[in-house]
This record gives C-alpha cells, structure tokens and sequence, in this order.
C-alpha cells in the first residue's frame, strides 16, 4: 500500500539467512521456503549450523541440525521435474565439517528435511564460507550452475541415476543414505 508504514512479522526465534525458495515460483504468492539457521548452543564461529523449511501455509517449520563443530551454507531448492508441484524437489547445500576441516555436498527431500541428508558427496577439502549456486533448467538438462566440478559431478550423477551402481570421480565420493541412492567414491 501507499500508506508509509511498515509491518515485521517474525516467524520464530531462530537467527536465519540465505532464504531460497522453489524459484520457479519467484514473485508469486509461494508456500515453501528454506533457508540457514542458527538453533540450540554451538561453538562460537560456527554461524549457521541447521537447515530449516518453513511451510508458510500452515505455519510449521521442520529443521536438520548439524554436528556441533559443523557449520552450514545456503540451501539450493532442485525441483524433481520441470512440472513437479511446488516444493517437490531436493535441497542441496555445503557444510563444512569443522573437526576435519573439509566440505560436504548435503543432499536433502524437501519435503522431510528433518531426516537428515538422502545422500552425501564427501569433499577432501574445504570449500569456502560463500559458495552460492543456482540451479539453472534449460530445454536439454537440469543442471547445477556451479564453478565447483566435484560437485556439479556429483549431482549431475544423482540426478543421471536411479539404482545403486558405483560410479567414480577423482575428487569427490557420495556416500548414500537411503538404498535408492546413486552411491559414489573415491578411487582410492
């Protein structure tokens, strides 16, 4: 309105950044959004350490929370299918593992972050605080636009595959949760 005022509304406690949502429905009204948040008592230094999806029609939020020595970056909503409902897809974000001073690619349902990861890619190094991604869909493939080749690998495989056969990249390993899961490693 023209009025001049502003309204806050909060949502709850928790500290909360990097909001994503389904960006097929970008300035439309959306009912699902994710984003990181900071919950319960963790080491100083380690900002955001949980993935929260926030259902905006019914008011209800479901969260992940890392180990306490790790932190986590923005999630990255994948739809399942160009024509999937909204909020029907994956959330993939970094976590840094503080105890081994690495990555990981974290690999979520949407609907049932609370779970935990459906698979995790295994990074042998640290990818820095500040990675952002998007996901780009185009006519011939659904891809991560990323400069990051371990991890655009490892989802252009888990998106590729459907069973559990072993495929290999010389950087990275995806080590599945769930038996439907792509499952890759190392060669070593």
């Amino acid at each position: 309105s023209n009025s001049g005022n502003i309204n806050k509304n909060y949502l709850d406690d928790d500290i909360g950044e990097f909001p994503r949502m389904d960006e097929r429905f970008s300035m439309l009204n959306y009912r699902h959004g994710y984003y990181a948040c900071s919950i319960g008592n963790h080491p100083p230094g380690i900002s955001f350490n949980a993935i929260a999806h926030r259902d905006h029609q019914t008011g209800t939020k479901e969260f992940f929370v890392l180990n306490k020595q790790d932190a986590v970056e923005e999630p990255l909503f994948v739809p399942s299918s160009k024509e999937a409902e909204e909020g029907k897809g994956f959330l993939i974000s970094l976590a840094f593992r503080g105890t081994e001073n690495r990555s990981d690619l974290l690999i979520f349902d949407a609907d049932n972050v609370a779970s935990g990861p459906i698979a995790t890619a295994k990074l042998p190094h640290r990818v820095p605080h500040g990675f952002h991604g998007n996901w780009r869909q185009d006519r011939k493939s659904t891809r991560l636009n990323s400069s990051h080749k371990p991890i655009s690998y490892a989802v252009f495989c888990l998106k590729k595959k459907t069973n559990a056969s072993l495929l290999t990249h010389p950087t990275s390993s995806i080590v599945s949760t769930t038996p439907a899961t792509t499952r890759l490693s190392s060669p070593d």
